[in-house]
């Protein structure tokens, strides 16, 4: 389940102590993630998942946000094709990606 923090937040993790930053969309399992929902209202949200052929936004260290459509899918990652700086296809982690774009 995708879900963004809104704030820093530290959760435990069976992997360890985890720092999540606020802005940024991480992969939780779908049991971690409703129970980080659940005790932190306000200060952490659910992302609509997105699927092949959607339009994203993305926060990009390098070049700030920017959008693109996403051509597949991996574990971790999101290959972009259309960036809209670059204008060639990319991967880029998923957890820079802010939201799907309705309607583009």
């Amino acid at each position: 389940m995708l879900i963004q923090p809104l704030e820093s937040l530290t959760v435990k993790t069976p992997e360890g102590v985890r720092t999540l930053e606020p802005g940024r969309t991480y992969n939780l399992p779908a049991l971690q993630a409703q129970k980080l929902l659940a005790k932190a209202p306000g200060k952490v949200r659910a992302v609509t998942p997105f699927v092949v052929g959607d339009w994203v936004e993305f926060l990009s260290p390098l070049f700030g946000m920017c959008t693109g459509r996403v051509l597949n899918l991996e574990l971790e990652a999101v290959r972009i094709t259309e960036h809209s700086v670059v204008k060639e296809a990319v991967t880029i982690p998923v957890a820079w990606v802010t939201r799907t774009l309705e309607g583009v």
